[in-house]
């Protein structure tokens, strides 16, 4: 998180950081195409950016600062994940 905050002022930790994500959006964009190759490039990356979202999301807000980890928590991600690439 700090690293948002630093980037929000510091343009070359920006450039960085969108380098980052767009590398990680493409490496998940190519899981998605495994599972669903019919799929548009573009679909493929937006649901790559959701399936992010929802990762990136659930390690801050299942932290040991947050509100902890579950098995269940655990199964709902991947299940939620599955739902919006295979599109249930």
């Amino acid at each position: 998180m700090e690293i948002w905050a630093i980037a929000a002022s510091d343009e070359q930790i920006a450039a960085v950081l969108r380098e980052f994500y767009g590398k990680y959006v493409g490496h998940v964009a190519e899981l998605v195409a495994c599972a669903q190759p019919q799929l548009p490039e573009s679909r493929r990356t937006a649901l790559a950016e959701t399936v992010m979202s929802l990762i990136e999301g659930a390690s801050v807000v299942r932290s040991d600062i947050g509100v902890g980890r579950s098995a269940e928590g655990h199964c709902e991600i991947v299940r939620t994940a599955l739902a919006l690439i295979h599109g249930a």
